[in-house]
């Protein structure tokens, strides 16, 4: 073989690593935001019920069970996006703001559309999402090379 044939071959495969690894970036990138959008349509879901919950007219047992559900299966998927350090704070405060007043069946009383307890489940819902969009971010920046190579 001569220089310019190795060259050449050399370019070539230099050139095939290149594009694959930005496809694969691509790819992965693709997965993670459909992900993260599934996400973001659960929280709105939990969201939705947990106020549905507390501001109805009476104690929903069935409504009660469908929120923890909810709840155990946004913490699963996040789990598997992004590192649960990350998200911890965030989800223990989701969690307090939807069970830690007015969740039992004893002491349930009907929320006002702007009481605390409705704004506090809106606030931490939107503190998940913006992490979760900052993490994203962070992983596959704006800018070439668009991803982080570790």
């Amino acid at each position: 073989m001569t220089d310019t044939t190795v060259a050449t071959l050399c370019f070539v495969l230099i050139g095939w690593f290149i594009t694959h690894l930005f496809s694969e970036a691509r790819e992965r990138r693709k997965e993670l935001r459909t992900n993260i959008d599934k996400l973001h349509d659960a929280i709105y879901k939990i969201e939705k019920d947990a106020v549905s919950f507390h501001c109805a007219t009476e104690f929903s047992e069935d409504l009660n069970d469908d929120v923890i559900l909810q709840m155990a299966i946004i913490e699963r998927k996040l789990s598997r996006i992004i590192k649960s350090s990350d998200l911890a704070g965030n989800i223990i405060r989701l969690r307090r703001s939807i069970t830690l007043e007015n969740f039992d069946k004893t002491g349930f009383t009907r929320q006002p559309r702007r009481s605390n307890i409705v704004y506090s489940i809106s606030s931490a819902c939107q503190d998940i999402e913006d992490e979760l969009e900052a993490a994203y971010r962070r992983k596959y920046p704006d800018r070439f090379p668009y991803f982080t190579w570790f």
